[in-house]
Order: C-alpha cells, then structure tokens, then sequence
C-alpha cells in the first residue's frame, strides 16, 4: 500500500516550489508517498500549481494523482468541457511519465435515480473520450454520503454503475460509509476486484477528519485492505481546517503524523504476517 496526502484548496497552500521545498525538509524518510491533487484546471491559479507541481516531482519516487474538481460532474454532458479538462491531464502524464489516476464524483440530485441516469452518461462521456483520444489516464468513481441537500450515490450504487463500465476503477471512501453509519469494512467480490483507491478519514461533527476521535476504525481498515493483498494508493483525507496548529507548517506536521500512524501500523502486521510464513 502507498499511504497518501490529499491536497486540496490549493489557494491555501503554499507556492507549490515552496511546498516541495518544506516537504523534502520536514519529510526526508518519505513517509508521505504520494499526494492526491484537487484543484480546478479552470482556475488559473490551480492550473499553475499543477503544472508547477508535475515538473518539480517529475523525478520524485512519490506518486501524483488526482481528484477532479467540486464541478466537473456537473458538466456530465458537456463533452467539450470534459474534454478540455482530460487534456489538461494528459498533458500533466505526458509530464510525468506515466498514467494518472483520477477520482470522480458521482452526479448530485435531489432523486437518487436521477443521479444514477446522469452519473451513467457522465462515466460513459469520459470513457469514450479516454478511449477516441488515447488519454494517459485511468478513472475511479467513489462511493459518497448523504448531505442535507442530497441523497448521494452511495456504495452499492456505485457498484451497479460499475457494472456497466468494466474498464472503470472504484475508489472506495471508507470514512463516507463509517458517517452513514455502515461499518462492516468489507466489500463484495465484484468491488475488491475493481478496487482501485482508498480515501479513509475519521468522522466527528463532518468527514474529513484527524484520527483522534475514534469513529472510523483505522485498524480494522488496513487489516481487511492487507487480506486482499492490496497494493494501490489509500489517500489519508483530512481537511488541514480540522488539524490542531498557529501555522500551515504545524498543520502539515499534524497530518504527516496521521499519516505515519495508518502507515506504521500496516508495516507491524506486515511484519508479524511474514514472521509467521517464516515459521
């Protein structure tokens, strides 16, 4: 498992030369092996960093990938739009080196089978665009959970939309299943086998939030991700809002130590697990 840090409200961070400055000084043991990017092409100043972002960690060990931004979903239909917007990251691969993995939303709606018709349209949209164009990407869709405003599509909603679309990846959210109160920490069969992401986060009064309040079961989590044997990437998602600190420097400091929790963790029961084959 690659154990990683969200990034988003860009306009908050630091300059992303800077950034990845203070990260090569606060994190030289990597501990943080790669960020999920979230910021809107469309905005000038998210599109800078990106860029700025994929040229300086071109020769970083850590990976990037991506979210895509609060609006694309929006413009499931729009086909000019979500193009414009798979451009751009075909061009952030072409950077890198390698295809990106991008998250997408789920289609909000007041009627649940209004978002499923609109979210179905919307993944077949960006697949026949990846496929025409040859895009360097891949796409997960993740499970959501339900606002005031809307009743989202959630896990198994997403894996009927899986179904039609084979080539399409899940990114599961284990802290939105944990905030509708579902904590099994299991999935079936036809999701662990396009598993493909893992966003994990501790609920208190919202999502988003550091380990310190007992909600989501991080341990539980790893031990059933590493009975899959599972490789790929789990996104530690924690809003910096939310994290003790006078500074954006204590801030990241407290969530490099979330991180290096999840993350120590699943290297003892490795260990213990490859002690035992040994016995």
């Amino acid at each position: 498992m690659k154990f990683m840090m969200s990034l988003h409200g860009l306009r908050h961070h630091w300059e992303a030369s800077f950034f990845v400055r203070v990260l090569k000084r606060i994190d030289p043991n990597k501990i943080i092996e790669g960020f999920e990017v979230n910021g809107n092409p469309d905005d000038p100043y998210d599109r800078d960093y990106i860029y700025t972002l994929a040229r300086l960690m071109k020769s970083d060990p850590r990976t990037l990938q991506f979210h895509s931004h609060f609006d694309l979903h929006n413009h499931y239909d729009n086909l000019d739009y979500l193009n414009d917007t798979l451009k751009f990251y075909n061009e952030i691969s072409s950077i890198l080196g390698y295809d990106i993995s991008i998250v997408l939303h789920p289609v909000d709606s007041f009627d649940i089978e209004v978002s499923m018709s609109r979210t179905r349209r919307y993944i077949n949209n960006m697949m026949m665009l990846k496929k025409i164009n040859r895009y360097k990407v891949h796409f997960t869709l993740e499970n959501l959970n339900n606002t005031l405003q809307h009743n989202r599509i959630n896990t198994p909603e997403v894996q009927a939309l899986l179904e039609t679309q084979p080539d399409l990846g899940f990114c599961w959210d284990i802290g939105h299943e944990v905030s509708e109160d579902i904590c099994t920490y299991k999935l079936n069969s036809s999701l662990v086998n396009t598993l493909s992401n893992v966003h994990i986060h501790d609920i208190y009064k919202k999502d988003h939030y550091p380990f310190d309040y007992g909600r989501t079961d991080y341990k539980r989590s790893i031990d059933y991700l590493s009975s899959l044997n599972y490789d790929g990437s789990v996104i530690v998602e924690i809003n910096l809002d939310y994290l003790e600190g006078n500074s954006l420097l204590e801030k990241f400091r407290r969530y490099m130590e979330n991180i290096d929790k999840l993350k120590s963790y699943y290297q003892t029961i490795h260990q213990v697990s490859n002690e035992k084959q040994l016995i």
